[in-house]
């Protein structure tokens, strides 16, 4: 199950467009899932219920590369492969899994379309979804300090 904080980080990021547009190798909407034609529209509704079910199949994607990530590198993850594609996150995620988070964010980096009128969004979007993969997460922090 996505978490409604997962979905509402990644609603910040990607924004609404009810109306088809053309976006890298394919025509998107809704909140940047695949329009079936050029020509769609599809209502807040629809589209939410696309991206509800595109980042379920992203999230057993990464949790079958990296099962034991916690709910801020499973998120960042999860983020990053929706945007980026599967075969375009696999890299990241298995060097996450290996603890390499440093390495992963340098690659997380250079997933950005150079020339692209987004470019500037994609940064961000990039120092987000970094920024999630490093937050440590509360129930870890909390773990430590009943037992320390």
């Amino acid at each position: 199950m996505i978490k409604e904080s997962l979905l509402a980080f990644i609603i910040g990021l990607e924004g609404f467009s009810s109306c088809a547009y053309p976006d890298v190798s394919q025509y998107s909407n809704g909140y940047g899932t695949k329009a079936s034609s050029k020509w769609e529209c599809i209502t807040k509704t629809e589209a939410k219920s696309r991206m509800v079910k595109h980042l379920e199949e992203d999230s057993k994607y990464v949790l079958s590369l990296h099962p034991n990530a916690t709910q801020n590198e499973h998120d960042a993850l999860v983020s990053f492969c929706y945007n980026s594609g599967r075969a375009g996150c696999t890299k990241t995620v298995k060097l996450v899994a290996q603890g390499k988070k440093d390495s992963a964010a340098w690659v997380m980096k250079q997933k950005i379309n150079k020339g692209l009128a987004s470019e500037s969004g994609l940064k961000k979007r990039r120092i987000a979804e970094i920024a999630l993969l490093n937050k440590e997460d509360q129930r870890k922090k909390y773990i430590y300090q009943e037992y320390s």
